[in-house]
Formats: C-alpha cells, sequence, structure tokens
C-alpha cells in the first residue's frame, strides 16, 4: 500500500509576506515599550487607572487600548488613549463582564510605536 502525504493549502496564507511585516513591525514596539517600563494598572471601583512609564515622550501621543476577553470575543472592545499630565488614564468598566482579560495597548508617541500586553482581573 503506497500513502502520500497532502499538502494543505488553506494552511498557507496569501498575505503570509505582510503578516511578516507586521510581526515585525510587533516586535519592534515592545522592544520599545520595554525600554520605557512596563505600564501600572489598578482597579478603582468601577475604573481601571492605566499609569504609563514617566519616560513616555508626551508629544503627539495617539493609539488605542484594546480589552480582549480570551473566552468570548464578542464582548472586546477598543478604547482611545488619552494620556493625563500624569501620564496617566481612566477607563470606566462599568458595563465590563468581570473575568480575565487581556490589555493590549498600541501607541504612537514622538514617531516611535510601543506595545504593551498584560493579563487584567475586571
Amino acid at each position: 500500500m503506497i500513502q502520500s502525504a497532502q499538502n494543505r493549502s488553506d494552511l498557507v496564507a496569501e498575505d503570509y509576506y505582510e503578516q511578516e511585516i507586521n510581526y515585525d513591525a510587533r516586535i519592534e514596539s515592545k522592544t520599545n515599550a520595554k525600554a520605557l517600563g512596563e505600564i501600572q494598572t489598578t482597579r478603582l471601583d468601577n475604573n481601571l487607572l492605566i499609569t504609563f512609564p514617566a519616560t513616555l515622550p508626551s508629544t503627539g501621543i495617539n493609539g488605542d487600548m484594546h480589552f480582549y476577553k480570551p473566552n468570548n470575543a464578542s464582548l472586546d472592545f477598543e478604547v482611545p488613549i488619552s494620556i493625563d499630565e500624569n501620564n496617566a488614564m481612566m477607563v470606566d468598566l462599568t458595563n465590563v463582564i468581570k473575568g480575565k482579560w487581556v490589555l493590549k495597548i498600541e501607541l504612537i508617541s514622538a514617531g516611535k510605536t510601543y506595545y504593551w500586553e498584560q493579563q487584567i482581573s475586571i
């Protein structure tokens, strides 16, 4: 009996080149963030206080926070970043389902991209 292996074409992404570029950019963003330091998250009643490293350049900050619920993607949501003079921002959690979440933050400041990812409990 002869058996042959077949390659599954659905395992090959058509945009593999673009995915590779995005992967490299994500690694660079993580490296930039690591050089600044970690973010701090603090639960205050129905709010989440997110404090960014003091070394984050405060010029032209633009980006989003993505709240990812691993066991139910339909609950995911995004919040635009708006950092105050203390390098912090508050997110209202009043209508957010309790449980484990992954906070993904990607922002651009002074022409550099930064990316933090942290598990949180709400």
